[in-house]
């Protein structure tokens, strides 16, 4: 199948704009032309897997985003370090397999702390604290992973959607601190160890796109959930980027 640019009413004007760097915009615009074109019926519909099909062979995603950028700022920096598990006494047995992953960030609101500093801080507070709470991982800024509660049991990170749930926690002291790429590599790695943990129990993996509800399955965030929506959680926040995230874990499969 042609691509986008085989259209012989845009390709002449291609060389002109990949010398100017525009190359990419060129095939975003001309996507979005296209599927305008289609719901002001001036292109027929069913053209639109055709036109989506072309897109993606010159490099464009299904939402129109030019997928070498998004790739490339997909690639973790930082290599993982798994850390001996710090063991929370705040979990039960496991008797349902999960269904989410949900993604939480420490908020200790202390804004002179290290990354070094809020790691060690959450991991101690759920090896003691009065709420009970813990999480399956937490991790840092450097993509150190540590262990807290072991996959086959359940952590106590979201209330009633526990059983159901894997979490994990990223160390950020306050709301608009940003995340880094370890941040990225070392969540992504908890993600893969979840997987290979639901394969040895021959369940069904978790599907790797972000869900809104926590009564689906995928990936969410603390602030999404029925708990998170009722506490006024805003965790992990806009500072967390879901597309460079779910990309990363899609380059790792």
């Amino acid at each position: 199948m042609t691509g986008l640019l085989d259209d012989p009413q845009y390709a002449l004007h291609y060389d002109e704009w990949e010398a100017a760097g525009g190359g990419k915009h060129l095939l975003e615009e001309l996507f979005a032309l296209h599927l305008s074109q289609i719901k002001a019926r001036i292109l027929p519909p069913e053209r639109e897997s055709e036109i989506i099909q072309r897109a993606i062979r010159d490099g464009v995603d299904a939402n129109g985003r030019f997928m070498a950028d998004l790739f490339k700022r997909s690639t973790p920096a930082v290599s993982p370090t798994l850390y001996d598990p710090e063991v929370s006494p705040y979990s039960y047995p496991r008797r349902s397999r999960p269904q989410l992953i949900v993604v939480h960030s420490t908020r200790s609101l202390d804004p002179e702390r290290t990354d070094d500093e809020e790691l060690w801080s959450t991991v101690n507070y759920f090896k003691q604290n009065s709420l009970q709470v813990s999480a399956h991982y937490v991790v840092s800024g450097k993509a150190e992973v540590v262990p807290c509660v072991s996959l086959d049991r359940v952590a106590q990170h979201v209330g009633m959607h526990n059983p159901i749930s894997i979490g994990i926690e990223l160390t950020q002291p306050l709301p608009d601190t940003p995340f880094q790429d370890g941040h990225y590599s070392g969540a992504a790695y908890c993600v893969r160890l979840v997987q290979d943990y639901l394969k040895s129990k021959s369940w069904p993996e978790i599907p790797l796109v972000r869900t809104h509800t926590a009564y689906s399955f995928g990936l969410i965030g603390h602030e999404d959930t029925e708990q998170g929506r009722i506490q006024g959680n805003s965790d992990p926040g806009r500072m967390w980027d879901w597309d460079r995230f779910i990309a990363i874990l899609g380059e790792q499969q």
